[in-house]
């Protein structure tokens, strides 16, 4: 995909796509992924809880916390990883742009 000229200065050298959607995108799907990752949590300790149990007692609470801990920040990363792509697909077909040379906004 070639970068379009800036109406303004006519380069097209310092022109970058803007990345609201992707910005956007990450945090949101992040935030949604450590949700469904946290209520996830549960099967996570529970098998951390069981693979921890071959050292009674504190293996077992060990393993619970980091079964849970795993779920949460797996999910937080598959979310981000998915709203990423989401919102540069929206940036794309947005086709905003930005000189970095003159700080001209188009449409490209």
């Amino acid at each position: 995909m070639e970068k379009p000229k800036c109406v303004k200065c006519e380069t097209s050298e310092f022109v970058v796509l803007i990345n609201t959607g992707k910005k956007v995108g990450t945090v949101v799907g992040a935030t949604a992924g450590g949700v469904v990752g946290y209520g996830g949590m549960a099967t996570g300790a529970v098998t951390g809880a069981a693979l921890g149990s071959f050292v009674p007692v504190i293996g077992t609470g060990i393993g619970a916390v980091v079964g849970g801990v795993v779920g949460g920040l797996t999910g937080a990363s598959i979310g981000a990883v998915t709203g990423h792509r989401i919102g540069e697909v929206i940036d794309e077909s947005r086709s905003l742009y930005k000189c970095n040379k003159c700080g001209n906004e188009f449409q490209g």
